[in-house]
């Protein structure tokens, strides 16, 4: 997970000494975890490139962070963006396509990566079919990723 924002094993990771992991184990695990995913270190060294030379990174869908913080702090933010912000950017759009096709679906509340939609209860079987094809769409990821994410559904009355 430390990797995922921009550390590395070479640093104290909270938790690691109750698991007997030495800073050593973590860097060499952190080391192999890279060799075994070249395209993911390749895309962490370009974001890191883009995050020291414009100091903005964007999400897929192109929005923008511009990154304020030290080179530490900045560097979290650029690898942590793409990835909280994708996702609020599909929740965002997902939000307004239901909207689109069911004028009559009311945004309870979302939080994270889930939503709570509230429809008349005459109107749920069609809704419902509606949602789930909004929400299980296939988004294109940039670079020729194409992923339909999983989603879990409840009904409550």
């Amino acid at each position: 997970l430390k990797l995922s924002y921009g550390g590395s094993g070479k640093s104290e990771t909270p938790g690691a000494r109750k698991l007997g992991l030495t800073r050593d184990d973590m860097a060499q695990a952190s080391a192999a975890i890279l060799r075994g995913l070249p395209r993911l270190a390749a895309y962490w060294s370009t974001l890191r490139g883009q995050a020291l030379n414009t100091r903005i990174i964007r999400t897929f869908g192109g929005r923008p962070r511009r990154l304020l913080g030290k080179t530490d702090k900045a560097m979290r933010e650029a690898m942590n963006h793409p990835n909280q912000g994708g996702v609020a950017d599909i929740l965002n759009h997902t939000i307004v396509q239901i909207h689109a096709a069911l004028p009559y679906a009311l945004v309870v509340f979302t939080v994270h990566d889930a939503g709570w939609i509230a429809v008349p209860t005459e109107k749920a079987v069609e809704a419902r079919g509606v949602i789930e094809g909004i929400v299980t769409q296939e988004w294109d990821l940039g670079n020729g990723q194409r992923v339909r994410f999983p989603a879990d559904f409840k009904e409550r009355t």
